[in-house]
């Protein structure tokens, strides 16, 4: 039997330890749920992918956990979904795809920071192209996502029948609200359709803060934000302003070593041509701040491309 003392971001290897007993007894596995939003607080990638590998085999030597305890088998696939968003630059495209055409909603509940890692995503993408397909491949499994906000379908208007609360329909609904060829939807149009839209005024608090997060994410994909056009106009990073770590979280956790983190090794991750030097990558890594994910991956790229010279 692991103890809770064994379970720590100092003692990621004891992960692999874990048998289906543990993982029953409520204590541990509480804090094996503090340890991923640990990972998440603080950023980091390896340990993401680490804890997720850990997981995914647990389950998969126990799969009579499906039919023998079907909550606890529910509770730990949402612990890896959540681990796969936040490794998600380590993930294959399909596998990305799926995670927002099927599991979005979990992502927006616990408030990941979706378009900081959505970002570094592009950024590290092979070239421009794949970054685009990726990008417009998000947006695809969005239009397609069928998990529900709220309880009551959405009307659409006098002769159309409602349709079921989706994220998909909502998405329509938040589209159609516009008059047709709008360039751009920013926080004015976002807030314009959530203070006005009659189907928005029958959710409640929180499946409101879910829809906002929602449309907020989907314009970010769509229109594209400026330092893209930046990029390839000038070949300058601006900087990205991280949100800071939840507060809650960082009493709870107090002061942590964090080991050394950095972009899976087993994916082959390179940065877009306009900064495919040392000079340019030293200056990307420096445009972020100490400790954050963004600064972690640049700087292992750095490493390789060092490497390599």
């Amino acid at each position: 039997m692991i103890s809770l003392s064994d379970i720590s971001l100092e003692k990621l290897e004891n992960i692999s330890k874990i048998t289906l007993d543990d993982l029953r007894n409520p204590e541990i596995f509480s804090r094996l749920r503090e340890l991923v939003a640990e990972i998440d607080t603080y950023g980091l990638l390896k340990e993401a992918n680490h804890l997720l590998e850990d997981l995914i085999i647990l389950l998969d030597k126990n799969k009579e956990l499906i039919q023998s305890d079907p909550p606890l088998f529910k509770d730990c696939k949402r612990l890896i979904i959540y681990l796969k968003f936040l490794a998600i630059i380590a993930q294959s495209t399909d596998e990305i795809e799926n995670l927002f055409k099927k599991h979005l909603l979990l992502a927006i509940w616990e408030e990941i920071s979706l378009e900081e890692r959505l970002r570094l995503l592009f950024l590290l993408s092979s070239d421009e192209v794949t970054g685009e397909n990726i990008r417009r491949r998000i947006i695809k499994a969005m239009e397609a996502n069928e998990e529900k906000i709220g309880k009551e379908n959405l009307e659409r208007g006098t002769g159309n029948p409602a349709v079921y609360p989706y994220v998909k329909n909502w998405l329509r609904d938040y589209i159609s609200f516009f008059s047709a060829g709008k360039e751009a939807r920013e926080e004015l149009e976002q807030a314009t359709y959530l203070n006005q839209n009659k189907n928005v005024k029958k959710l409640n608090q929180g499946e409101r803060e879910i829809l906002t997060g929602v449309i907020k994410l989907y314009d970010f994909l769509c229109f594209p934000p400026a330092e893209r056009t930046e990029i390839r106009a000038t070949g300058h990073i601006p900087a990205i302003t991280l949100n800071p770590p939840k507060t809650e979280e960082i009493n709870k956790i107090g002061n942590i070593s964090k080991p050394a983190v950095g972009v899976n090794q087993t994916k082959e991750v390179s940065v877009d041509e306009t900064i495919n030097n040392l000079a340019e990558l030293k200056q990307l890594a420096a445009s972020y701040p100490p400790g954050s994910l963004e600064r972690k991956a640049v700087e292992e790229e750095l490493r390789k491309l060092s490497a390599k010279g």
